[in-house]
């Protein structure tokens, strides 16, 4: 009986600080502690993450729009011409930059509108364009150059834009990487620069 009573004396006492009690309390700190750090950064990562799901969908957006924006519609001669919503011209152009370089890209169609494939062709040189003129000997200049002969006139022959279109896509694939980094959301400038 003395016994029983002596480890209920034992068991219900604290335990002193510098005892295994103290190892515990510094242990459930330090996974409180890791716990909160871990959180943190997963916030972090997703708040990341979604930013860049954001600012691609809207560039998607936009692209979907201009091409929904385009006819055709007489001049003062009668002839008919293209005509796109140039505030979504302009906001791709100046908002998005290389942002919008993959939904461009993606945009080209040789079974669509060839002045449709001009225009996306025009906003996909204007989105590279300066990170070769901020250093023409860059990474960026051999890509440049091999985009300026692939660039998609309108005046293609039809049977030359399927094979501008896939020439454009396999560039695409190869320097892409060179003008269009995804997780850079904050910047509408293509390259490598800040």
């Amino acid at each position: 009986m003395q016994l029983l009573q002596a480890y209920r004396w034992r068991s219900s006492s604290p335990l002193p600080s510098g005892g295994l009690g103290g190892t515990l309390e510094r242990m459930r700190r330090i996974g409180y502690t890791v716990l909160w750090t871990l959180t943190v950064f997963t916030l972090l990562a997703l708040a990341w993450g979604l930013a860049v799901l954001y600012v691609q969908s809207a560039a998607a957006r936009d692209v979907a729009a201009l091409k929904r924006s385009l006819h055709y519609a007489p001049n003062p001669n009668g002839l008919l011409c293209p005509v796109y919503d140039e505030t979504t011209f302009n906001r791709i152009r100046d908002l998005h930059g290389c942002r919008a370089l993959p939904s461009l890209v993606a945009e080209l169609d040789p079974a669509a509108d060839h002045y449709y494939n001009h225009t996306i062709s025009n906003l996909i040189r204007i989105a590279v364009a300066p990170a070769f003129r901020r250093d023409p000997e860059g990474p960026w200049t051999k890509a440049w150059h091999d985009l300026d002969d692939l660039w998609y006139e309108q005046a293609v022959a039809p049977n030359e834009r399927t094979k501008k279109v896939e020439r454009l896509r396999a560039w695409w694939r190869v320097e892409g990487h060179k003008f269009h980094q995804p997780w850079r959301f904050w910047s509408a400038k293509c390259g490598t620069d800040f």
